[in-house]
């Protein structure tokens, strides 16, 4: 008997002592009848229902201060005869614990583990507790907290962004109309400053210098003029036998070309010799070449040539079929010929010079002098193309472009500053010789050429030489119907 007290003593004892039964407020749960009588032979009692879930706590409040000593329950009176154990009885809800303070509310789920207070000091011994009450039933498990939800998935990193470029340098501003005008006409003025300027250099070469040494016995001791017997082509035969040159005159009048070779005989002391023939026939040139042959001819002057009689449209001209024939032979056919036969022999020596005499008729066109223009233009072209080719050869081809010059041809008899007599053309013309290969001879001509070619365009030009021919045209009919 003493024993079993003993032994109930002890639970009830270290309950209150666990730090549990001081968190529950020193309030003793009676023992089961188990842990007071020892182990029974009778099943065990059923457990109470668990209770619902308590609601979760709010925030945890500080600790309370450990309560005092709790007073010893009143002694239990002795037990009797222990009866056989009867089936478990329903359980006994737990007596009402002793006053203590408020209790504790339960924790948070999983709070931070609080430290165990410090044991409080052991009560006096107390008596034997009463028979244990029926178990208490154990207070439900805590909800476990709900599950955190997996974080979400990172998102996908953002890809580096590719370095801009760089930006394109910023376009120069467009240059505004009026500068770019201004600097066209700045490189207009300037180019045509430069070509003046060489323009300029060329005219006092040629005109104030010349090049007098250029024609002369160097080149060989005789010099060959066709048309040698009035105008331009007495006044080149004149001037080479000044130079010191024999001269060969070609005619169509045998009188003329005695009267011609005895004034240059008698004024320049040089040998003569004279060939009578028609170009406008083509069975010459066989007589021609037997007066030549054996003959050093260092100079060859193409200056034979006919024109019309008046300005006249193309199929007015009198007797045009005849008019035709003469032009061509003359002109054209003749230039050719006495080239063929005289520039064999100056290759032969690599030295010579051949003037062509065209005219200016031939560096444009002109109006009411169709044939005679375009016979002109083919001895410009015929002798610039015959310069190219041989004067690496040591040949000088040049081509002669005179404006009027007073000729019984061009019938002007006065010389005046833009119409020279031949002799003053020949003299400025043959020192152009070495220095230009298309030459309009005399300086005015030239400064006359320049504003026509360069000044004045190639339709205002047509149209002036137009009403000019018009005009000799008109006047010439009316002076023939007066006759």
């Amino acid at each position: 008997m003493r024993r079993r007290e003993r032994g109930a003593a002890r639970p009830a004892l270290a309950f209150r002592l666990s730090p549990l039964g001081f968190l529950r407020g020193g309030a003793a749960a009676a023992p089961s009848p188990r842990c007071a009588w020892g182990p029974t032979s009778g099943p065990a009692p059923a457990r109470a229902p668990a209770p619902a879930p308590a609601p979760p706590p709010g925030p945890v409040p500080a600790p309370a201060p450990p309560p005092g000593p709790v007073p010893a329950p009143a002694p239990a009176p002795p037990p009797g005869p222990v009866p056989a154990p009867a089936p478990a009885p329903p359980p006994v809800p737990a007596p009402a614990p002793a006053p203590a303070p408020p209790p504790v509310p339960a924790p948070a789920p999983a709070p931070p583990p609080v430290p165990a207070p410090a044991p409080a000091p052991a009560p006096p011994p107390v008596p034997a507790p009463a028979p244990a009450p029926p178990p208490v039933p154990a207070p439900a498990p805590a909800p476990a907290p709900a599950p955190v939800p997996a974080p979400a998935p990172a998102p996908p990193p953002i890809p580096a962004l590719a370095p801009a470029p760089a930006p394109a340098p910023a376009p120069a501003p467009a240059m505004p109309a009026a500068a770019f005008l201004s600097w066209v006409g700045a490189g207009t003025v300037a180019w045509l400053a430069v070509r003046a300027g060489l323009a300029l250099l060329s005219a006092i070469r040629v005109w104030a210098l010349g090049n007098p040494a250029g024609v002369g016995r160097h080149l060989g001791q005789w010099a060959v003029v066709t048309g040698g017997t009035d105008g331009i082509g007495k006044a080149y035969a004149e001037e080479l036998a000044k130079r010191g040159l024999k001269i060969v005159l070609i005619s169509r009048s045998q009188e003329k070309l005695n009267q011609v070779a005895q004034e240059i005989k008698e004024n320049f002391k040089v040998e003569t010799k004279t060939i009578a023939v028609d170009f406008g026939s083509e069975d010459i040139y066989n007589r021609i070449k037997a007066g030549l042959e054996g003959l050093e001819i260092g100079i060859l002057v193409n200056n034979v040539g006919v024109s019309y009689e008046y300005p006249e449209y193309f199929l007015d001209i009198p007797d045009l079929d005849n008019m035709i024939n003469q032009l061509v032979s003359v002109n054209v056919l003749s230039v050719c010929k006495m080239t063929r036969l005289v520039l064999p022999g100056m290759l032969a020596r690599s030295k010579g010079v051949i003037l062509n005499i065209s005219s200016a008729s031939g560096m444009s066109p002109v109006p009411l002098l169709a044939i005679y223009s375009a016979t002109k233009a083919f001895v410009d072209f015929f002798s610039q193309c015959l310069h190219e080719e041989y004067k690496s050869k040591g040949i000088i081809v040049q081509s002669v472009l005179p404006y009027f010059v007073a000729t019984k041809m061009a019938k002007i008899r006065k010389p005046t500053l833009d119409k020279p007599s031949p002799e003053t053309y020949v003299k400025s013309a043959i020192n152009t010789v070495g220095l230009q290969s298309r030459t309009f001879g005399y300086l005015v001509h030239a400064i006359m050429a320049w504003i026509v070619t360069t000044l004045l365009p190639a339709s205002v030009t047509l149209k002036l030489t137009m009403n000019l021919n018009k005009k000799l045209r008109a006047r010439f009919l009316k002076k023939a119907k007066n006759n």
